[in-house]
């Protein structure tokens, strides 16, 4: 009987051993973090603001530039105060990507149209401070017998963060 009870005093003694080596051991840890962005979004300042041409018979483009130059082909006469648009990016302060329309129609009197191509002043902004400026020329082209008239459209902006 004896050694009956020794044997179960030493499977207890070492079950409990067991567990004091498991609790000394450190658990292993881990990391974990999120940053929550604000949405990045465009406000739009300033339109595109082609102004009045006046056509010739042989048509032409008229550019107006991110930077504000104008050109002007085909004997067109383009209005000189003819401006690009302005839009307000903001953000949490990162880098981000911009896209914009390949193409979009201005529509005018009864339903004709011009082809206007957007153009970017640059394809990613670095929104110090939570905001950047992003500006936004086109290029029109007015056809020899375009019908005169308001021709008016709008065109996408795609602001990604990088």
């Amino acid at each position: 009987m004896r050694s009956l009870s020794y044997f179960g005093s030493a499977l207890g003694l070492f079950a409990f051993s067991s567990g004091a080596n498991a609790e000394t051991r450190p658990a292993p840890t881990a990391d974990a973090a999120v940053e929550i962005l604000r949405a990045a979004s465009a406000a739009q300042a300033q339109p595109l603001d082609f102004g009045r041409v006046l056509p010739s018979p042989s048509g032409g483009d008229f550019a107006v530039h991110p930077d504000g130059r104008i050109d002007c082909t085909g004997g067109l006469v383009c209005d000189q105060r003819a401006r690009p648009a302005e839009f307000r990016v903001t953000g949490s302060g990162e880098q981000v990507a911009v896209g914009v329309s390949d193409a979009a129609a201005l529509v005018g009197p009864e339903g004709v149209t011009i082809r206007l191509v957007p153009m970017l002043s640059t394809r990613t902004l670095q929104l110090s401070g939570g905001d950047a400026l992003l500006t936004v020329g086109g290029t029109i082209a007015i056809g020899p017998a375009q019908p005169p008239g308001r021709y008016a459209g709008q065109y996408e902006i795609d602001i990604q963060y990088q």
